[in-house]
């Protein structure tokens, strides 16, 4: 789905899309650096090869028509109202649109 937005070339070793995605994959899951992604045995790339995946891979995801099909944001007050009563009632947080998956840091006064 993503290989027409990734960018093409012609050199004998560019990456697959599935290598670019990998790579791709593997930082954002982990959050770990570029350099022991690439240096992985999974992927053994260099540190500028796993960047320019992940500016390729990060760039196709962000193509309206990927986002599009992907990524929905309800547009009427009735839609939101539906999310927010539903993370309210689940959860206990009131007026709660949406999340994203993050790590917590406990702040220590």
């Amino acid at each position: 789905e993503l290989a027409p937005y990734l960018s093409d070339t012609q050199r004998c070793t560019a990456l697959s899309v599935e290598c670019k995605v990998l790579a791709s994959l593997s930082l954002l899951a982990t959050g770990s650096y570029q350099k022991p992604i690439g240096m992985s045995y999974v992927h053994g790339l260099s540190q500028p090869s796993v960047s320019r995946a992940l500016r390729d891979v990060v760039d196709a995801l962000n193509h309206p028509e990927i986002l599009s099909r992907h990524i929905y944001f309800p547009r009427s007050l009735e839609g939101r109202q539906a999310i927010m009563d539903g993370f309210s009632s689940k959860f206990g947080f009131p007026n709660c649109l949406g999340c994203i998956d993050c790590t917590h840091v406990a702040l220590v006064k």
